[in-house]
């Protein structure tokens, strides 16, 4: 229990503040400028009054000791007993900030602050407080301030550029596909004319494809959402697809490509759909970043590891073109990085592929590294650890009609999508029912006899029921093909976790839109082996 009268304790408790928070405090008289100094002894155990009899004189003779600053005289007016007055006529206090000498050595920075105890007897009181912690606190406030700012504002400017560079990179593949079907249609009789116009369509159709593809994938990626859907992949067939697009869709007409392959194993377990967009961003940059005449080589090596089934693809692109300066090597994995001279000298890119490659390399496992010298050309050098797939044999010419004598289900709600799709599945020999959305699926399956169907081709987002219900309500139905019959989704929804979700689904595959028709013929073969 605390003892004592009310105001001894009082006394104490304002005692213990002033020595904790005060290092000057004075009493004024303001009718006579006769003042006393609240003092205290270097161990703060005895406090004292001293008599001032003059507090103008007084407090020139404080702040010529006390103020290190250009600031004397400023504030030597500001404490002067009458401007002190005139100020404290309108208000009941005013501050005068100051830096000052302290005993440490160091300069610290201090708040006086003057105010009247008692207007009426013009009773005045003067406080004076060491504010450096404050100040510092609040300078380093301001920095991390400023510094966000910075951030936040190169991170805009960098996503502005990128919108800007999202738009001619969309538009000039799109431009391509719109002209060459106008002129397609204008030329219909010129089977030459046409076909031509077909291949540079489907070549700026991919290119617009891996666009949209980077864009999705930075916004997985940057959310931490980073799952790969690795299965046997045929790697020969891999490559072929790289080199046919790469050269369509990305080299310049007198740049010179190489391939150099040194693989065993035409299967490995990888992620196809992230290993093509890995080396399509790096081949690209490549291309992009190459002179007209440059020569742009890949490298595809396996590498043997401890066991038969276990090693490493080395993958390596090779350009001799402008080259990385080695300071913008430690941002070109930043989301939207591009370099001065990309940005002053257009060169197209939206600035995400390098860090699309490099999240999805960290997130295989794998590594990556990038050695330059600005004016001689680039070498990425990517080493992957796979798993090796001894592949059965097949019959090539049953491959080619793949689903010959077959009768397929395909369930697609848009008509042009569904024109694309049961062309492309009669191609490979099939007969083809079709339901434009789930519940018309469920009911054709349910009507014709058990194992009429051999494939259920299923879009995923459809009106009245979805696909994923639509399985369910096939897989639940209790027929003896309810579990055998073979469901791919053919879908747009074409993220790693939409390819998750359509397993979790009890579907026995995922191709996603738009479909190429080699991808699609790939597929079946690999469902129905």
């Amino acid at each position: 229990m605390l003892t004592g009268q009310p105001q001894e304790l009082e006394l104490a408790l304002l005692r213990h503040a002033c020595r904790r928070d005060y290092h000057k405090i004075l009493i004024i008289d303001g009718k006579t400028g006769h003042a006393k100094e609240w003092v205290k002894d270097a161990r703060n155990a005895e406090t004292a009054f001293i008599e001032i009899e003059n507090i103008d004189e007084e407090s020139e003779r404080y702040f010529r000791r006390k103020i290190t600053s250009g600031s004397l005289d400023s504030v030597l007016k500001r404490t002067r007993l009458a401007w002190g007055k005139e100020q404290l006529k309108d208000k009941d206090s005013y501050e005068v900030f100051f830096e000052g000498s302290h005993p440490s050595g160091s300069n610290q920075y201090y708040k006086a602050e003057i105010s009247y105890i008692d207007r009426e007897r013009q009773i005045i009181g003067f406080t004076s407080t060491n504010i450096s912690s404050i100040v510092a606190r609040n300078r380093e406030q301001q920095e991390l301030v400023k510094h966000s700012y910075e951030i936040g504002e190169a991170a805009q400017n960098a996503k502005d550029n990128f919108f800007a560079n999202m738009s001619h990179e969309i538009r000039t593949p799109l431009n391509a596909i719109v002209g060459m079907a106008e002129i397609a249609k204008m030329d219909v009789h010129n089977p030459k004319k046409v076909t031509e116009c077909m291949d540079i369509l489907l070549s700026a159709s991919q290119t617009l494809t891996n666009v949209v593809s980077n864009i999705l994938d930075a916004s997985s990626l940057q959310s931490g959402n980073v799952k790969l859907v690795a299965g046997p992949t045929d790697l020969r067939q891999l490559i072929v697809k790289v080199q046919k697009e790469f050269v369509e869709g990305y080299k310049k007409p007198n740049q010179v490509f190489q391939l150099e392959t040194k693989i065993q194993h035409s299967k490995v377990v990888v992620d196809p759909a992230r290993a093509f967009r890995v080396v399509m961003n790096l081949l690209a940059n490549a291309a992009n970043f190459s002179g007209d005449e440059g020569v742009i080589i890949l490298r595809v090596e396996e590498i043997a590891g401890e066991t038969q089934q276990k090693g490493f693809l080395k993958v390596q692109i090779e350009d001799h073109g402008k080259g990385i300066s080695e300071e913008d090597l430690k941002h070109v994995y930043e989301p939207f990085f591009r370099d001065r001279d990309s940005a002053e000298n257009y060169l197209s890119g939206t600035g995400l592929g390098l860090s699309v490659v490099k999240n999805i390399v960290d997130a295989k496992g794998a590594t990556i590294d990038i050695s330059s010298k600005p004016g001689v050309g680039t070498v990425v050098t990517l080493m992957d650890p796979v798993e090796f797939v001894e592949e059965k044999k097949k019959n090539n010419a049953e491959n080619e009609k793949v689903l010959s004598g077959k009768r397929v289900l395909l369930v697609e709600d848009q008509p042009i999508n569904m024109m694309v799709a049961k062309r492309m599945l009669e191609r490979f020999g099939a007969e083809v029912d079709t339901a434009e959305h789930g519940r018309f699926a469920v009911e054709q399956f349910m009507q014709h006899p058990e194992n009429t169907y051999s494939l259920i081709f299923m879009d995923i987002q459809m009106p009245i029921m979805d696909g994923y219900e639509a399985t369910k309500q096939i897989r639940s139905s209790g027929r003896s093909d309810a579990q055998s019959v073979k469901i791919i989704s053919m879908t747009a929804n074409v993220l790693p976790e939409d390819i998750e979700l359509a397993r979790k689904n009890r579907m026995n595959a995922h191709i996603g839109k738009p479909i190429l028709s080699e991808e699609l013929r790939q597929l079946i073969v690999e469902v129905l082996d």
